[in-house]
């Protein structure tokens, strides 16, 4: 993991950064073994604690804090800063939903975070055939294929995926119909473990452009989503599914995996609160120069 050459001009740091799913435990893991680190939870670590730990950090054994919460700005610029005063020959590896706050000044330091996301944890196109094969017994090329383009690798969603092809069969045609369903293994996790810890402006702009391709921040703030330019990053630094809206002149028809707006069976009505059926998408309104 540890990064060479003549750019890195501190400690060697990494931010793991994709939502629930990917495999960002079983990767630290991976990488730097427990047995050899100093290794945190994120829940159990406050932010300034975490600074603490930084500042008496030792050496020789790399410092892994795994699933840290969102920082506020402050307590970003604060654990960069803190971050910096460390050695050269010092490890630090975070991992978190959230990415760093965007306008944390200074977030990069002397160190120069290496943020690895997404792309980096998704299962290639092999690899999700060669877990098809061992763990489900779905051993066709072309199905593994779709599985992937159905989900884009997200662990997570290739093994429910899977699961749900195993139990009900492979269907003829689409797989998204069939591993979709309202109420089935993949919907219930996206709607209640990725959905559910998401900004209400996420999952609101996540509704409005299920239907709409392609979509872009500059649609999403027409619609009357303020936040859209924000939004959009969260979800492509977060996930290659949720992630996928076009940017601006590209054209490209998005291939999210597909939510249903309905909840599972048997969600209580606190957690619904975010599902309540949306306003259809509108042009935001515009001032004429009179009434500014």
């Amino acid at each position: 993991m540890r990064s060479s050459g003549p750019g890195r001009q501190g400690p060697d740091c990494r931010i793991v950064v994709a939502a629930a799913g990917y495999g960002k435990t079983t990767a630290l893991r991976r990488w730097f073994p427990p047995s050899g680190v100093r290794w945190w939870r994120g829940p159990e670590v406050t932010s300034q604690r975490l600074v603490d730990e930084i500042r008496a950090f030792v050496e020789d054994r790399p410092l892994v804090v795994d699933d840290l919460p969102r920082l506020s700005a402050e307590a970003v610029q604060a654990l960069a800063a803190a971050v910096d005063d460390l050695p050269y020959a010092a490890t630090v590896v975070l991992s978190s939903r959230w990415p760093p706050a965007a306008t944390a000044p200074g977030w990069v330091g002397r160190c120069g975070w290496q943020e690895l996301g997404p792309a980096d944890l998704a299962l290639t196109p092999e690899e999700v055939g060669d877990l098809l094969a061992a763990e489900h017994g779905l051993s066709d090329p072309a199905l593994a294929d779709q599985v992937y383009g159905a989900t884009g690798g997200w662990p997570a969603l290739v093994a429910l995926t899977a699961e749900t092809l195993r139990l009900d069969g492979v269907p003829s045609g689409d797989l998204v119909p069939t591993v979709s369903q309202p109420g089935g293994p993949l919907q219930t996790y996206l709607v209640g473990v990725v959905l559910a810890g998401l900004p209400s402006a996420a999952v609101r702009l996540l509704r409005c452009a299920a239907d709409l391709t392609p979509f872009s921040a500059e649609l999403g703030r027409a619609l009357g989503h303020r936040q859209a330019t924000e939004t959009v990053r969260l979800l492509r630094r977060s996930s290659r599914r949720l992630g996928r809206v076009s940017r601006p002149g590209s054209g490209n028809r998005p291939g999210g995996t597909p939510i249903s707006p309905q909840p599972p069976p048997g969600t209580t009505n606190t957690d619904r609160r975010w599902l309540r059926p949306a306003p259809t998408c509108r042009p935001a309104p515009t001032r004429r120069p009179s009434e500014s």
